[in-house]
């Protein structure tokens, strides 16, 4: 049982979970209550926008339940999962969903830090 991270161009996820104004169908499900909105910039970096994004989730867990649990149900059913966003490989704020989502799965806790 597996979760990966892939980038949208180069594999096909199960579960896009990048900006809604980027989202296609062959992205497969609309996860993009989970983007990360805030952006990489001049005035941002990558790894600020995902620590950024790392709180941003912890504060919102109760709004990211029901597609949260639609992904955790997904992967109890098929085994395996692909969250697909743009940035991969590089730092993305799929990390933290990933995270999120093997400690939930595999370990039944719901760690939030």
């Amino acid at each position: 049982m597996t979760i990966k991270i892939v980038n949208v161009y180069n594999c096909i996820p199960t579960h896009y979970c990048g900006r809604l104004a980027s989202y296609r169908p062959i992205y497969g499900v609309n996860l993009s209550i989970l983007g990360n909105p805030f952006v990489v910039s001049r005035l941002q970096t990558r790894d600020e926008a995902c620590d950024k994004y790392l709180e941003y989730f912890k504060s919102n867990i109760d709004k990211f339940a029901k597609p949260l649990q639609e992904i955790k149900e997904y992967h109890l059913k098929y085994g395996e999962l692909r969250l697909g966003c743009f940035c991969y490989p590089k730092r993305c704020h799929c990390e933290t969903i990933r995270d999120w989502l093997t400690h939930s799965i595999c370990c039944g806790i719901v760690p939030l830090n």
